[in-house]
């Protein structure tokens, strides 16, 4: 492994000839034959007496391991060694087993000639394999801080994707709750109790029971009724309002109900608009219901479309809880065009958002490049013979 890619063992201070400090470091692993060719091939000092002078000023930093693994018995060993390393391109290698030939002692003038000789030779190379090394050093710590962003863009993308969810179970869950007719309950004491018989589209028939306690309005026991049985179906509603109305009167228990009727239907459709813009769609349609009894026929188109718009995005939102997207948009595509509000638009694009046929997903390894897979449909030719006919 190369110095820039290692941990710095320690540095020490060196004042050159002409005066300039420069700083001889070492890393994990160094011995000091390598850390001391590093120093020089920076430097450019190669003569003979410096690195002798030099080696002793770095041995201190350098521990026993890193000694032993790199020590043969011989200058020859070293010298050969260092040859076989130059050949494979490791030319500060290939310098430093030549730097540990030279320190070694019991050499003539004509060994320490030659082999300075091949130290020399080494020097560019050396310079060259330093300065790719700090470009592939410098290269990989762009690559790991660019694999830092994209790791806290994913976490950061995957934490906002996990609150946008949230969001929209919250918003699914309080829609469903607002659009939730209750349950066919006995009331200990109702106020009125109407036996009805439905028949279901097998032709099999429920016997069941209208029971209003007289602490709401009777269109709006009479809607949650028909919503509950899916009785979509204005005439369906207006009749069992009229029902209900029609017991509560000869009960005389009109005046004992906490919510009192309305005394034009005109109020009644006002206040329907209200609840409607609300997200209140049982009480809009109640009071539509209320309104067409107290003036026959009043608004039961808009009654009608606002039953529709409930029955749609009743099922939608409860098949969006159990994450049945496709069926989902299906039920509310069931909806006429005028009669979609914002909660249509808002589960629409949830719906839209799972089932996409562009997804991006998480790569495999982190790269700079986003990939998208496109669902695409090959376009159909038309052809024409020499009549000009469609063929």
């Amino acid at each position: 492994a190369l110095a820039s890619a290692r941990e710095l063992v320690g540095e020490v201070n060196i004042r050159l000839n002409n005066g300039e400090d420069r700083v001889m470091a070492a890393y994990a692993g160094d011995d000091a034959a390598l850390a001391l060719w590093r120093f020089c091939v920076v430097t450019d000092i190669v003569d003979v007496p410096s690195l002798k002078g030099l080696a002793p000023r770095i041995q201190h930093l350098i521990t026993g391991e890193a000694e032993k693994a790199y020590k043969l018995r011989t200058a020859g060993a070293y010298s050969r060694r260092g040859q076989k390393e130059i050949q494979d391109g490791r030319w500060l290698e290939g310098g430093a087993d030549l730097v540990r030939a030279l320190l070694r002692p019991g050499l003539d003038e004509g060994q320490v000639r030659d082999m300075h000789s091949q130290l020399v030779q080494t020097v560019p190379g050396a310079k060259r394999q330093m300065n790719r090394a700090e470009k592939e050093a410098e290269t990989a710590k762009i690559a790991e801080e660019q694999r830092a962003r994209e790791m806290d863009m994913c976490k950061a993308s995957k934490q906002s994707l996990a609150q946008q969810n949230r969001l929209w179970d919250e918003w699914t869950v309080r829609t469903n709750a607002t659009l939730d007719p209750g349950i066919d309950e006995r009331l200990t004491d109702p106020v009125v109790s109407l036996g009805l018989t439905l028949t279901g589209a097998d032709g099999e028939e429920s016997r069941l029971s209208l029971e209003c306690c007289g602490k709401e309005h009777f269109a709006l026991a009479a809607t949650k009724f028909s919503m509950r049985h899916q009785l979509y179906s204005a005439a369906e509603v207006i009749k069992l309002s009229n029902m209900v109305k029609s017991e509560l009167e000869e009960a005389g228990a009109d005046e004992e109900l906490e919510f009192k009727s309305l005394e034009a239907a005109s109020a009644y459709v006002e206040r329907a608009a209200t609840s409607q813009n609300q997200g209140d769609l049982l009480g809009a349609i109640a009071d539509l219901a209320a309104a067409s009894i107290m003036e026959s026929g009043q608004d039961q188109g808009k009654l009608a479309s606002l039953i529709s718009q409930y029955a749609g995005l009743r099922r939608a939102t409860h098949l969006a809880l159990e994450s049945e997207w496709k069926q989902s948009l299906d039920a509310l595509f069931s909806v006429g065009a005028r009669d979609r509000d914002s909660n249509w638009r808002f589960l629409q694009v949830r719906c839209n958002m799972n089932l996409s046929l562009i997804h991006i997903s998480e790569p495999t390894r982190l790269l700079s490049i986003s990939y998208a897979v496109f669902c695409l449909k090959k376009k159909k030719k038309i052809y024409y013979n020499k009549k000009n006919k469609l063929t």
